[in-house]
């Protein structure tokens, strides 16, 4: 019995190594939020972000950054998203695939 639980959490193991082994590397970063330190409006005020996708129907900012890197947050108004960018003529902007 020992054996075999033995055999089994290598093989559970094994399974996940190769399995971390196999995911493709992404740009995407995780733990954005709106606003605060560490978010999209910081990013806008700082000049970091290259253009912006809205998907209206849910309701989330898809954000690409001057660097490359990429991220999606949600947003709770659209409107507050419109003024934001409408003083960055610089950051592309769509909002479910159309210039607003």
């Amino acid at each position: 019995m020992r054996m075999r639980c033995l055999g089994l959490l290598t093989l559970v193991l094994l399974l996940l190594a190769i399995g971390n082994g196999c995911s493709s590397e992404s740009t995407t970063e995780v733990g954005r939020v709106f606003s605060g330190p560490d978010s999209f409006t910081t990013d806008v005020t700082n000049g970091e972000v290259a253009s912006v996708q809205a998907t209206t129907s849910d309701q989330v900012l898809s954000v690409e950054l001057t660097d490359g890197s990429s991220y999606t947050v949600p947003y709770l108004d659209l409107k507050t998203v419109d003024q934001m960018l409408a003083e960055r003529p610089g950051v592309s902007y769509t909002v479910d695939g159309k210039c607003p």
